[in-house]
């Protein structure tokens, strides 16, 4: 363990040494991110429907359905799901 704890120093030490020699670069010619901002994937806009069409309301029914919610027990996703 001793040998690779001294392996892993050496080459962090190197990679050190070598960002430190690097030179400031100096950025003279800035070009903007975006190089078209008029592209536009075809057919991805929708045509929009001018005429809609009256939708049917049903009545309410009430077919002597009761709810009743369970009790929460707590513990994850997945213990509630195999109990």
């Amino acid at each position: 363990m001793k040998i690779m704890s001294s392996y892993a120093m050496t080459i962090d030490m190197y990679q050190r040494q070598q960002k430190n020699r690097l030179e400031p670069v100096t950025i003279i010619n800035r070009q903007q991110k975006t190089l078209n901002s008029n592209f536009q994937i075809p057919g991805l806009k929708q045509p929009i429907k001018k005429e809609q069409k009256e939708t049917e309301v049903f009545a309410d029914h009430d077919d002597d359905y009761e709810y009743t919610p369970q009790e929460h027990k707590g513990g994850s996703w997945r213990s509630a799901f195999h109990n």
